[in-house]
């Protein structure tokens, strides 16, 4: 019996790697953020690590932001957008690469910026 992860049976993994793909040459060097991405190998992919919620000064410093596709926002307001990253089928997660300027209202919502 072989068994497989969550991941594998959903594909996500798959999908969190063409999200990536596509993303690092739009972010090159810059810096990003991450918020409520999930626990997942994104940041690997990215070659970038983030541990913590980002605090104010990795806000204020950001260029990219990479976050789940907000339900009041329109997807055109992300220059790149993801499939359904979730590692369970039954859910989903949407990941959008926003540079931070377009996103600051929702930023200031959850209390990232002041």
């Amino acid at each position: 019996m072989l068994l497989f992860s969550s991941a594998a049976k959903s594909r996500s993994g798959d999908e969190l790697k063409k999200f990536a793909q596509q993303a690092q040459p739009k972010i090159d060097n810059q810096p990003v953020i991450f918020i409520d991405t999930g626990y997942n190998t994104l940041q690997f992919f990215l070659r970038r690590n983030q541990t913590e919620k980002p605090d104010d000064a990795a806000v204020a410093n950001a260029r990219w932001v990479i976050m789940p596709m907000p339900a009041q926002f329109s997807e055109n307001l992300a220059v790149i957008s993801s499939a359904n990253v979730a590692t369970d089928r039954d859910e989903s997660l949407y990941l959008g690469l926003y540079g931070r300027e377009v996103i600051e209202p929702l930023l200031r919502d959850k209390g990232l910026r002041r």
